[in-house]
């Protein structure tokens, strides 16, 4: 999000706030330390969006 500001001698007012992208909810991100870039974890083009995740609750049975 980018809040415009407006700073006079002796106030501050906040404009209306607007989404810089879109990314969909829980999407992982990390700011650049000079503050200039996102870098955003997205599936490779032509991937599936969500990776199928395997557990197993029995895997003692398996070395028997």
């Amino acid at each position: 999000m980018a809040v415009p500001m407006r700073v006079t001698d002796n106030s501050v007012e906040a404009g209306k706030a607007e989404a810089l992208f879109d990314v969909p909810a829980g999407t992982r991100f990390q700011v650049s330390r000079d503050r200039q870039r996102f870098l955003i974890a997205v599936p490779a083009e032509g991937a599936a969006a969500v990776a199928p995740l395997t557990v197993d609750t029995d895997w003692p049975a398996g070395i028997l």
